[in-house]
């Protein structure tokens, strides 16, 4: 049988089963998995293989398991000491950094070809690095770093590009969905805007008149409003009746009080151009030296509507 990893034997009554023809078998169901571990890891390491300080002179390596350049799987079934004077064969290295490799290895007699492991600090062709371990100037370990290249096969590497790209996909529904919902809370602002347009504005304050000559009638100096078209305006005046303060609009004689100076008039003038009033006030007798305080309030549109 000719020793292609990709032929398989075939059987029938009377067929001489030879050591070559196992050798086939072998080959066949050998190389297939080497493939599919190649593909699917990458040379890494699949789990474990972690280096650790066990003395000063004396690196651990954690069971566990690998794959190296050409789809062979190393296995370490338990911690394995590993002594420094062993890789340090060729003597201390110059940067003191001593790079701690994993190699498939195969060890062959008579009978049986064990899979084994070894352990150097060159890199082997297709071997797995798994530390680097700095050194003091005596030889003894000065720290560990961990190196193991996690498995970064073709096929997890289209599953990250195809996770990657659903991830963009989502990005850009969500942006979209970001942008339509913020088109639709701006065109709600808007017409939120718009109702409120309909809603008038509201504008008050205070104000004094001083009687410095004897009069009946009075005039208020001129009073900015901040609203255009024609505004209701509302005068109060504001007077003081045991010991609390109130204001009177209309008509003051409908509210008599005792000692209180009546209001016989009033009436309001309002100027356009200017967004303002004036407000006059005629008493039902003439007075000098008083004040006379006021409130307003005016209802219209303002000039950004």
């Amino acid at each position: 049988m000719e020793k292609n990893r990709f032929s398989r034997n075939k059987y029938y009554d009377g067929k001489e089963l030879t050591a070559d023809l196992f050798e086939g078998i072998d080959s066949y169901h050998g190389g297939r998995l080497k493939i599919l571990l190649r593909v699917l890891f990458g040379r890494a390491v699949m789990c474990g293989c972690n280096i650790s300080e066990l003395y000063p002179d004396v690196i651990q390596v954690s069971g566990g398991a690998a794959v190296d350049g050409s789809g062979n799987l190393i296995y370490i079934p338990k911690n394995e000491p590993i002594p420094l004077k062993g890789l340090l064969k060729n003597g201390l290295p110059q940067n003191r950094v001593l790079n701690v490799w994993l190699s498939f290895n195969e060890q062959e007699d008579d009978d049986v070809t064990a899979e084994k492991y070894a352990f150097s600090s060159d890199e082997p062709t297709g071997g797995v690095l798994l530390a680097a371990v700095r050194l003091n100037e005596n030889g003894t370990i000065a720290a560990i770093e961990n190196r193991r290249l996690a498995f970064d096969s073709f096929y997890l590497r289209d599953i990250r590009r195809a996770i990657s790209a659903d991830i963009e996909d989502k990005l850009a529904q969500t942006q979209k969905e970001f942008e339509e919902n913020k088109r639709q809370l701006i065109n709600s602002i808007e017409a939120e805007a718009e109702n409120l347009r309909d809603v008038p504005a509201v504008r008050s304050g205070t104000f004094t008149i001083n009687a410095r000559t004897r009069s009946k009638k009075f005039l208020s100096e001129e009073i900015k409003l901040d609203l255009i078209g024609n505004p209701q305006i509302s005068v109060g005046f504001v007077g003081e009746y045991s010991g609390s303060t109130e204001v009177i609009y209309g008509d003051t004689g409908l509210f008599k009080r005792k000692g209180r100076l009546e209001i016989q008039s009033q009436a309001i003038r309002v100027i356009k151009p200017n967004n303002s009033f004036v407000f006059c006030v005629q008493f039902t007798k003439a007075v000098k030296g008083k004040s006379f305080q006021f409130e307003w309030s005016a209802i219209g549109e303002t000039e950004s509507e």
